[in-house]
């Protein structure tokens, strides 16, 4: 099969590509900065390295059109206003127009996205208060795709995703996951399952480890710096420009009284 990756040199896309070679799977890989992949991945016969990003239309239309699948795993990093998910998902679309032959498309977004998700009401807040940017491009992603109706697409929407070896993986359609948590093998393996299925067409697919994971220290480590960065962002930024707005009026309002009285 080929398949088309986007976001080839983030963790997921690194977790697969390896997996996929080993399924003798031809590869076309979308990438900002091919030197990111190992010049043995980029030596290998059955892999085409493009360079390019989620708006480089021609560059996409390449690899998909040469594919029968594509998988698009872009990472934003920062809970900051991003536009990376759509842009990606508009752009295949867009090659999917003059495309013959299967439309078929893979989305990794988010467990926060699956709508008939039942997340405990302050994990669900929690969740959203940090992610809360990505959550609103993973959205706006999925309307995109749910509204191509000639497109056969497949939502995959994990929790937590930590560097860690295969432990096995459970589905959900709905409902609530066991765990929270899943190892990017184990989500790459998932991929391209759905690559290799029909079964999963058109369909939102919540997965997490089938195991509970043992987390390492720099796994803990990866998880406060998200959780601080958070709060950075989403408590301490705002207060300090708050103080700063309202230290202004107070000063207005001092020199104010002073030069009137």
């Amino acid at each position: 099969m080929h398949i088309a990756v986007i976001g080839s040199t983030g963790s997921t896309g690194v977790a697969l590509i390896p997996q996929a070679l080993e399924r003798s799977h031809h590869l076309h890989l979308l990438a900002r900065d091919p030197n990111k992949i190992p010049s043995s991945i980029r030596g290998h016969a059955n892999v085409e390295v493009v360079k390019g990003d989620v708006n480089s239309r021609e560059e996409i239309k390449r690899i998909v059109h040469a594919s029968e699948i594509t998988i698009i795993v872009v990472g934003a990093y920062e809970n900051k206003p991003t536009t990376v998910h759509q842009d990606a998902v508009r752009s295949v679309l867009t090659a999917f127009e003059t495309k013959t032959g299967p439309k078929r498309v893979v989305l990794l977004t988010t467990t926060l996205c699956n709508k008939r998700a039942k997340h405990p009401w302050i994990v669900k807040k929690i969740l959203h208060f940090f992610i809360s940017e990505m959550h609103k491009d993973h959205q706006a992603a999925m309307k995109l795709l749910e509204a191509a109706k000639d497109v056969d697409f497949t939502i995959v929407e994990p929790p937590q995703i930590v560097d860690a070896v295969q432990y096995g993986y459970t589905l959900r359609e709905e409902g609530a996951l066991p765990l929270s948590q899943l190892s990017y093998q184990d989500l790459a393996a998932f991929m391209l399952e759905v690559a290799e299925s029909d079964k999963y067409k058109r369909k939102e697919i919540m997965i997490c480890s089938a195991k509970p994971i043992k987390l390492t220290k720099e796994m803990n480590a990866k998880s406060r710096a998200v959780m601080w960065q958070g709060v950075r962002d989403n408590i301490l930024k705002p207060v300090f420009k708050l103080s700063l707005v309202i230290g202004a009026i107070a000063g207005g309002y001092f020199l104010y009284n002073k030069n009137n009285l």
